[in-house]
């Protein structure tokens, strides 16, 4: 258990020091999923139940997402999430009504939930 966490920690880190980097894409091994890696090392078993319900809800609503990531960041109990979408359907939108979209969509999981990390971004529908 305590080296289940130590290694979601060190994932936690690898990803926030990471973030902003557009070369950086995600793996399996980081339990993300992506919609538009060719590659499929996006791999959805290995989300938690709590990430595949929140992963099968912003999918829904947000079907033309070109990335989704969703991942459980309070050690396995489903307390506090870490969202990122990338989608055109946020094109034009500022950060605060994309996030609100989300916040719209998810609005049920929300309530249990002590705390939400979202990030949200438009992607360029011409790739």
């Amino acid at each position: 258990m305590f080296s289940h966490t130590l290694l979601r920690q060190l994932q936690i880190f690898t990803r926030k020091s990471l973030m902003g980097s557009d070369t950086f894409r995600l793996t399996s091994h980081l339990r993300a999923f992506s919609t538009s890696d060719p590659t499929g090392t996006g791999d959805k078993e290995d989300l938690t139940a709590g990430e595949k319900r929140l992963m099968d809800k912003i999918q829904k609503q947000f079907p033309d997402a070109t990335h989704v990531e969703v991942s459980d960041v309070s050690g396995g109990c489903g307390a506090m999430y870490q969202i990122s979408i990338e989608s055109p359907q946020f094109k034009g939108l500022r950060t605060i009504q994309q996030h609100r979209m989300v916040n719209e969509a998810l609005a049920k999981e929300i309530e249990n939930m002590h705390g939400l990390q979202l990030n949200t971004k438009a992607s360029d529908t011409n790739k």
